[in-house]
């Protein structure tokens, strides 16, 4: 019953076989877990749990600063995933009959559940920004994903939230491109087959007009680029460490040590390896000034005559 890597390749060549013989299997388990409650009570209990890890104070200011007055970005994401979530609850307790046109229908419809949930996501989150930004949408899909994974590992979590931005942004393409949902939630009904050429010239001239009037887009922060939960981010530079490169080092490998989780008990004998290591300490004071060096250099904001003393360091 578990998907192997077999199974995988598989699924690269199109053969989804394996992913159909698994909805039986789902279905039951979903079952078990619901003991007896309806779709909705079940789905209720979901988005309870879901609720309190969906934090709206978490959110980076960028994107608070970009919701039009009154919006609750949670509870827009809550309202979408509560009724997703019954529309996939349904789907996996159902049967799902293989035809010659549909040979694998339960991983058919996984896939337009999956594509369909990202895209009436976005929908609705743009209409909760500034000027119904999709990219500012798709950055809260991705952030809220990120708290999630956060939970789960304090270090992954992030990191592979980080890999998920192309993917949510190819999976919203793909929803617009087919016209929007596939199922019974569409968000914005709007067939644009149907749409004529002064149509879509009129749309085109409106948006036009309403960007022109936006401020300029401020650049983002690392931080929020990355999707990563407030509560991780890099704190700032102490004055003890930049006084001292050497603290900064010992700081930066022992917090390497307690992530790493590979040390048992006591730290002490490797971080003997770095106090007072002026030969190491050298090497790592060259390695931040080739980094810096190398960012200010990318920088499209940098203005040496707004910063001289960088200018110099450059």
């Amino acid at each position: 019953n578990n998907i192997t890597m077999g199974n995988l390749l598989e699924m690269r060549q199109g053969n989804w076989s394996s992913m159909e013989r698994m909805q039986p299997v789902l279905a039951e388990q979903l079952h078990q877990l619901m003991n007896g409650k309806s779709v909705e009570e079940f789905v209720a209990t979901l988005v309870s749990a879901a609720s309190t890890y969906l934090d709206e104070d978490l959110l980076p200011q960028e994107i608070k600063d970009k919701r039009i007055p009154g919006a609750n970005l949670t509870k827009t994401t809550l309202e979408v995933l509560e009724k997703r979530l019954t529309i996939l609850i349904r789907g996996v307790l159902r049967s799902h009959e293989p035809s010659g046109e549909i040979p694998f229908p339960f991983s058919l419809f996984l896939k337009n559940w999956s594509t369909d949930t990202v895209g009436c996501a976005v929908d609705r989150l743009s209409g909760d920004m500034n000027g119904n930004n999709v990219d500012d949408a798709i950055s809260v899909v991705q952030f809220f994903i990120s708290q999630r994974l956060f939970l789960l590992h304090s270090s992954f979590g992030p990191m592979s939230a980080s890999l998920l931005i192309p993917i949510i942004k190819r999976t919203y393409e793909s929803y617009v491109a087919k016209g929007g949902a596939s199922d019974d939630m569409e968000i914005d009904p709007v067939n644009v087959r149907e749409l004529s050429e002064s149509d879509i010239d009129q749309i085109i001239d409106a948006d036009v007009v309403r960007q022109a009037t936006q401020g300029r887009q401020a650049p983002f922060s690392d931080a929020y680029s990355q999707g990563m939960p407030a509560v991780q981010r890099q704190h700032n530079v102490t004055p003890a460490q930049l006084q001292n490169p050497n603290i900064l080092l010992q700081d930066h490998f022992r917090s390497a040590l307690h992530s790493s989780g590979v040390v048992d008990g006591n730290h002490q004998d490797y971080q003997s390896l770095v106090d007072d290591n002026e030969a190491l300490t050298n090497l790592y004071i060259d390695q931040i000034a080739h980094t810096l060096r190398n960012r200010i250099e990318r920088d499209p904001d940098f203005d040496s005559a707004k910063y001289p003393n960088t200018k110099r360091f450059l």
